[in-house]
């Protein structure tokens, strides 16, 4: 048995600079992808959450993104949402405002209608008091 080993290789294989330009390309155009994903979730959480505690500050006048900048993903439906809840609790305190004031202009009316029957009530009792007792004798 004759055993033969490769004899040892002394040149050294370098990638084809054409191939090193490619996968150069390649990295910074994957950098300049995930920055931009990456820029694109932080402003969307960034306004959501900018918005949100606007809201717990009891601030509704917050400006609301359009609908047609809202992506499809989850980051826009969570700002769909935020805008949704927005508009719903302007709605409500518009109308706590409104049943405020029919009830403050309700109150307004019950106390001008009370203090018209007192009146009414004090002449009615100064009539009584003015009008001669008539005795009858009735037999």
């Amino acid at each position: 048995m004759n055993f033969t080993f490769p004899l040892p290789v002394t040149e050294k294989r370098f990638l084809a600079p054409e191939c090193v330009l490619i996968l150069g390309i390649l990295i910074i155009l994957l950098i300049f992808i995930a920055v931009m994903v990456i820029r694109g979730i932080r402003d969307g959480v960034g306004s959501a959450t900018k918005n949100l505690n606007a809201l717990a500050a009891g601030k509704l006048g917050i400006d609301l993104p359009d609908e047609r900048t809202l992506g499809a993903d989850e980051i826009g439906q969570m700002q769909r949402a935020t805008s949704k809840l927005t508009l719903k609790l302007r709605d409500i305190m518009s109308r706590s405002n409104e049943m405020a004031r029919d009830l403050s202009s309700a109150g307004t009316d019950l106390a001008s209608s009370s203090d018209q029957a007192s009146q009414a009530s004090g002449q009615v009792t100064i009539a009584v008091d003015e009008t001669p007792l008539i005795n009858c004798d009735c037999e």
